[in-house]
């Protein structure tokens, strides 16, 4: 003990109760957030897929707050599996290693994006896009109305600070990556109330049991008002009645549905955090007033889908190498988070929490690694012990998920 409190000692580590340490020894599992603890908490928009148009994607970008950085794409949607995508992308990141060697290019160090390339798996049947920063594709209606909401019901704030010669970002990291994208297209917030005319009527705050946000806007010149919602999108799809934009309104059917979940899903297996953009425009118009005391059930419901957002908040350059020291010294780390399995599963794999193959282990071992918080939380005492290993990765956990002394 002597020696490991020198130690301690060494890093600047006080110890009030010596049997604490003992107690310190003794651990053999470490539940872990995710976001901000394991990842950066710099999260960058690096998809976005609006129903019949395709997929909009943020290249060769290497800062979470420039929108002149790097430039967007226009392609298909996926069609084939995560793996299938993996492979893709492997391949691509080999040929484009080997020619940026071959050029001798050196590539600015940016604290904001490290540890993966600005471009996640596509099964995108397009050519390798070179383009400059700032460029994207034309703005049709439908993108248009994508790049309002995101905007709008958004309340952090991206500047470009003329003193200092940089991008500036302040609020929420989900919320900035969302503003920066909407940036990119000179959709900013300020822009679209101050310049343009918006007039915010009412805010429905983020509110982690239902999983989503609103805002109700007036458009420009005493125009109709929109509401604006984004969410999970799990908790947002069932809140629709239509899916589309303009000429291309549908109304949403099961087939709809399925569709918008492949897409979700296909993003999320990329490691990306998904979240639904919808919109409303009110029938019967209210005042200021009457917006302040209409309750929330009545406003976000009879949504039309626009799209859905990818998010990518890059691992820390630490975390991978502190998995491995705890995996060494016989210590799980477990990691919680309030993401979409798909997306928790790929950044443990990342980090090293769960292998990146599951095909060597036993079918029951391979499910029990990943669960919801809801599939945990229903497992009782007796089911828990029978579960050959604890899981590795709990996904979609909210402040009201069970912490029982059993959980883990």
């Amino acid at each position: 003990m002597a020696v490991g409190m020198k130690k301690m000692a060494k890093n600047n580590v006080i110890v009030r109760k010596l049997d604490a340490l003992e107690a310190l020894g003794g651990v053999t599992n470490i539940c872990s957030d995710k976001t901000g603890t394991l990842t950066q908490g710099k999260m960058v928009t690096r998809k976005a897929w609006i129903p019949g148009m395709g997929i909009y994607s943020v290249e060769r970008n290497n800062s979470a707050t420039d929108p002149k950085s790097g430039f967007v794409t226009l392609g298909a949607a996926p069609t084939t599996d995560a793996d299938a995508m993996e492979r893709e992308y492997q391949e691509k990141r080999t040929k484009r290693d080997q020619e940026r060697s071959a050029l001798a290019l050196k590539f600015a160090d940016d604290p904001d994006i490290k540890d993966r390339p600005a471009d996640v798996p596509s099964s995108e049947k397009v050519p390798e896009t070179e383009g400059n920063d700032g460029d994207h594709p034309e703005i049709i209606p439908e993108l248009e109305a994508f790049l309002q909401s995101t905007s709008l019901c958004n309340l952090a704030t991206v500047r470009y600070n003329e003193k200092e010669g940089s991008w500036q970002a302040s609020g929420d990291p989900t919320e900035i990556a969302l503003q920066v994208f909407a940036h990119r297209f000179d959709f900013g917030r300020k822009k679209l109330m101050e310049q343009e005319g918006w007039k915010e009527l009412a805010e429905y705050g983020f509110d982690s049991n239902v999983k989503r946000m609103s805002v109700v806007f007036q458009e420009p010149n005493n125009g109709k008002q929109i509401i604006f919602t984004k969410g999970a999108v799990e908790r947002i799809i069932d809140l629709c009645d239509n899916i589309g934009f303009g000429d291309q309104v549908q109304p949403l059917n099961q087939e709809h549905k399925d569709e918008v979940i492949r897409q979700m899903t296909l993003l999320a297996d990329q490691g990306l955090r998904v979240l639904a953009i919808a919109r409303r425009i009110v029938e019967s118009p209210k005042s200021s007033h009457d917006w302040s005391e209409y309750p929330r059930e009545d406003v976000e419901c009879k949504l039309t889908l626009l799209g859905l957002a990818g998010l990518y908040d890059p691992p820390r350059l630490e975390s991978k190498e502190a998995v491995q020291n705890c995996t060494t010294a016989g210590i799980q780390v477990h990691m919680l988070t309030g993401d979409h399995p798909g997306t928790a599963r790929a950044i443990a794999r990342e980090i090293g929490i769960i292998p990146k193959d599951f095909g060597s282990l036993p079918a029951d071992v391979a499910a029990a690694m990943c669960m919801t918080a809801s599939q945990f939380d229903a497992l009782t005492d007796d089911q828990i012990d029978e579960l050959p290993t604890l899981p590795f990765v709990i996904a979609r956990c909210a402040p009201s998920t069970s912490t029982k002394p059993r959980s883990i």
